[in-house]
């Protein structure tokens, strides 16, 4: 599940750890996170570079 917060520009990206079933938040530009549970990494789906480039903008234009 992807949430943005209302009042930034931060999405919070939900995902369960695929070791320990636990609901682990990934924000905004990480690509991975360590699950408070078992202390595995959990890493976010892979996307296309237009999602998490920080130059994205240059090549893709301006999200609408």
């Amino acid at each position: 599940m992807q949430k943005k917060c209302p009042v930034s520009d931060i999405e919070i990206m939900e995902k369960n750890c695929q070791f320990c079933g636990e609901l682990v938040e990934l924000f905004t530009g990480e690509y991975r996170v360590k699950c408070p549970k078992c202390k595995n990494y959990v890493f976010r789906d892979k996307a296309s570079c237009a999602e998490w480039c920080p130059y994205a903008e240059e090549c893709f234009g301006k999200k609408s």
